[in-house]
């Protein structure tokens, strides 16, 4: 226990250095975005949620250097970092069992970018909770888990609305109306081919692209997929529905399979 302790304030003494705080959240970050690029867990985010992601870890990455400077714009500040902390808890929820599988993998090392998300939300949890000074900014910290919640429900009940309408759409040929009528109609049925849905260490090639809103419709609707056909027939539907989509993406889920991604034949059936 004595090592341990030794090790936690060896810990903070470092983090207590701006600088280092900084550089630590960094690399961190940035090791966390090459294993999923080139292993596989998010997959690539849809362009929305690169520049929402870019936009609110920004003022993550460099609080602790300008924490001391930025007190006009606190509010705002906290506001970024609950949205920054909606991002880790949903990427957490993602991740499913490798949550747990993460553990043993941290006997290698690897398995210590599975806890990225959650190293994230303890530091800015602590800013925000831990901190006498901050205890004003709880409110604009906790704004966004309230509007995550909307957008959340908002997404279930588009996707039950699309799920509700889309057999009668396909039988009848008014896919194209339902397309019109939401969003959420291309993400369906562009699911397990072109959209990611959740996190299997068994699968092989995984769609390449991740949009967090289809994620939230799906889970607020049990997992369920209101298509239930083949992968080949469900790309048939999709390619009938928008001709001027790609079925394959020029990017792969992770690089380390990229061959076996571009070269399945099952794409060359639509070219």
């Amino acid at each position: 226990m004595s090592s341990i302790r030794r090790f936690w304030r060896r810990l903070k003494r470092s983090f207590s250095n701006p600088a280092t705080h900084f550089s630590a959240n960094v690399l961190l970050l940035g090791a966390a975005v090459l294993e999923n690029m080139y292993v596989q867990v998010f997959c690539k985010p849809v362009v929305w949620a690169i520049v929402v992601l870019a936009v609110i870890f920004l003022p993550f990455l460099f609080y602790p250097l300008l924490r001391h400077k930025l007190r006009g714009i606190k509010p705002l500040l906290f506001f970024f970092h609950g949205m920054a902390s909606v991002a880790c808890v949903y990427c957490i929820i993602f991740l499913e069992e490798l949550n747990l599988l993460g553990l043993p993998l941290l006997l290698v090392g690897v398995g210590f970018l599975v806890y990225v998300p959650h190293i994230f939300l303890w530091q800015m949890l602590h800013w925000t909770f831990m901190n006498r000074a901050n205890r004003a900014m709880i409110k604009y910290f906790l704004a966004p888990f309230v509007l995550a919640f909307v957008v959340f429900v908002y997404c279930g009940l588009e996707y039950k609305k699309v799920a509700t309408q889309l057999p009668e759409a396909i039988t009848q040929n008014k896919l194209g109306s339902l397309a019109q009528s939401s969003f959420m109609t291309e993400r369906i049925l562009g699911m397990h081919f072109k959209y990611h849905t959740r996190f299997s260490e068994y699968d092989g090639w995984r769609p390449p692209m991740h949009d967090p809103l289809l994620v939230a419709g799906y889970w607020y609707n049990g997992f369920k997929d209101p298509l239930a056909v083949g992968l080949e027939e469900r790309m048939r539907i999709y390619h009938k529905t928008f001709p001027d989509k790609p079925l394959q993406m020029n990017c792969s889920c992770a690089d380390f399979y990229s061959e076996q991604y571009f070269k399945d034949p099952i794409f060359r059936k639509f070219k």
